[in-house]
């Protein structure tokens, strides 16, 4: 995130913290703060999370409900990693590998980040019992006690650990559109998607990649048009328009993975017997195809390989070619 916001103020940024969104005016458009002070721009982008203001402006009668499952996380030093037992750290200390730990309902993640500085730890739960029981008691103390019969070093890890946060997971209609106005919407406030394959912070960084190649690109070319009087905001619904068009389809097929590797996660027993028991999720060796998307290379593909400037550049051409920014600059 620092890396983020120092490049940006490198930009000639402006940012304004404490400020918080009360309403829209999609016309202007104009975006009005708690404290009634209001906020103009040629475009307003609602990037501000799953329980988006600027969404429920937009589509008043879509709510945020809390999903079936909660999830737990803890995190660890590399010092606490490395007094593990042997057995446990040569299973556990992989830095850049994910692992994973699945039963009935559950699914364990454990990565490393920030260069290896630091582990995390997520355990996602079907479990009203549980999850009731967490919501007033020790969080770690019963979730040491569900994993008593899991991977000894699992259980090594667990007590260690200092304490975990809970939180709830949470689901969102998909809005009809992002787009109203000079306003549009991006990451989760415009394709919120549960964490089951960690994408919705990368699904995020392509909208910012895309919309920002095609606003900028805009503004080039309707500032290198000789002698005609006209403003980027005459032209930001077209690119609006060309961005959400560009990224639907791509974030249903993300979603659509992320659906999948969360119901073969959670399998109630019966079915994790059959389709998980020996590990390999009907996994071929040779086309390295798989059922579950953590392992499928076709879902691996589709994210890795994904060229957001080839995209946003091609759909760039596409628009000055059909005149809907104007003519082309002399």
């Amino acid at each position: 995130m620092n890396v983020l916001y120092t490049e940006a103020c490198s930009l000639g940024v402006k940012f304004m913290f404490g400020c918080e969104v009360e309403d829209i005016d999609f016309d202007t458009p104009m975006a009005r703060l708690t404290n009634g002070e209001p906020v103009h721009g040629d475009v307003i982008i609602g990037c501000d999370g799953v329980k988006s203001v600027v969404r429920s402006v937009m589509h008043p009668s879509i709510e945020t409900e809390n999903d079936e499952s909660l999830a737990y996380r803890a995190l660890f030093t590399p010092e606490q990693v490395a007094k593990l037992s042997p057995e446990a750290a040569k299973s556990i200390n992989h830095p850049g590998k994910c692992l994973f730990w699945l039963g009935p309902y559950i699914q364990i993640v454990f990565y490393s980040l920030r260069g290896g500085s630091v582990y995390n730890l997520v355990v996602s739960v079907i479990d009203d019992d549980l999850n009731a029981k967490t919501e007033n008691g020790d969080s770690l103390e019963l979730l040491r006690e569900r994993f008593a019969d899991w991977d000894p070093a699992l259980q090594e890890l667990m007590a260690t650990a200092e304490g975990v946060a809970r939180f709830q997971l949470l689901k969102v209609q998909d809005p009809p559109f992002w787009s109203r106005g000079n306003v549009t919407l991006m990451g989760d406030a415009a394709h919120y998607m549960l964490p089951y394959l960690g994408q919705g912070a990368a699904m995020c960084a392509e909208d910012g990649f895309v919309l920002g190649t095609l606003l900028g690109r805009m503004t080039e070319h309707v500032d290198g048009r000789d002698g005609v009087q006209s403003s980027p905001k005459d032209y930001a619904r077209a690119v609006l328009d060309a961005y959400e068009g560009l990224r639907h389809q791509r974030r249903l097929r993300v979603a659509k993975y992320s659906r999948t590797a969360g119901e073969i996660s959670h399998m109630p027993e019966e079915d994790a017997k059959h389709i998980r028991g020996d590990g390999t999720y009907n996994y071929d060796e040779e086309t390295r195809i798989s059922d579950w998307p953590w392992i499928d290379s076709r879902c691996i593909k589709f994210l890795l390989l994904y060229k957001a400037d080839e995209e946003a550049e091609a759909e760039f051409a596409r628009l000055v070619e059909s005149g809907a920014l104007g003519t082309t600059p002399a």
